[in-house]
C-alpha cells in the first residue's frame, strides 16, 4: 500500500542540469553531501558530474555538512524528542562522519540537554493510582525510553524523581 514514485532519469550526461538540480535541492533544505550524492545519483546523474556539482555548491557555501547536521539535531530536538545515542545513529546513517557526528552532538545536544528532554517527556505521562498499570508502566517507559536513544542512566535517575518508589534492580534483566 506504499506510495511508489517513478524516480527521474533526467540527468544522465548532464552536468550543468545536475549542477542545477543539486541547488534547487539546497533551496528546499539543508543536506548533508551524502544525502545529496544519493539523490542526484537516482536522478541518474553520472558520478563525475555528480563530484562536480558537490564541489560547486561547497566552493560557493550552498552546501556544508556541518550546517546540516546542526538543523537536522535543531529539528530532532524540537519535534521527535530522542536521546544522543538514536541521533548519533541517525546522523550516521545520513552519512555523516564520526568525528563530525561527536562535535555536533557535542555543541548542539549536551547531555543537559538530554536530561531535560527527558523530564519533559514524564512530565506530559500521566500516572495511574492502580499499583498494577503504574508497575506496566514503568516497564513501558524503560522500553521506550531507551528506544528513543536515551542513556540508561539518566532514563533511571529520571524514573526515581518521577516516582519515587522507582526500583532499577527490578528492571535489570
Amino acid at each position: 500500500m506504499g506510495w511508489n514514485r517513478t524516480l527521474k532519469q533526467d540527468l544522465a550526461g548532464e552536468t550543468e542540469l545536475t549542477r542545477i538540480a543539486a541547488i534547487r535541492y539546497l533551496g528546499r533544505r539543508e543536506y548533508s553531501a551524502a544525502e545529496l550524492r544519493q539523490r542526484l545519483s537516482e536522478r541518474g546523474a553520472a558520478a563525475a558530474d555528480i563530484e562536480a556539482a558537490l564541489v560547486y555548491v561547497k566552493e560557493r557555501g550552498y552546501q556544508d555538512d556541518a550546517r546540516a547536521g546542526e538543523v537536522l539535531i535543531r529539528r530532532r530536538t524540537q519535534y521527535s524528542q530522542c536521546g544522543q545515542a538514536l541521533m548519533r545513529q541517525e546522523l550516521i546513517k545520513l552519512g555523516y562522519s564520526a568525528e563530525l557526528c561527536s562535535s555536533l552532538l557535542e555543541e548542539h545536544y549536551p547531555l543537559e540537554m538530554e536530561r531535560d528532554i527527558l523530564q519533559r517527556l514524564l512530565a506530559k505521562t500521566n500516572k495511574p493510582a492502580d499499583a498494577q498499570k503504574l508497575q506496566n508502566l514503568r516497564k513501558r517507559m524503560l522500553r521506550r525510553l531507551v528506544a528513543k536513544g536515551f542513556q540508561y542512566s539518566f532514563i533511571i535517575e529520571a524514573l526515581q524523581e518521577w516516582l519515587p518508589s522507582f526500583d532499577d534492580e527490578y528492571y535489570i534483566d
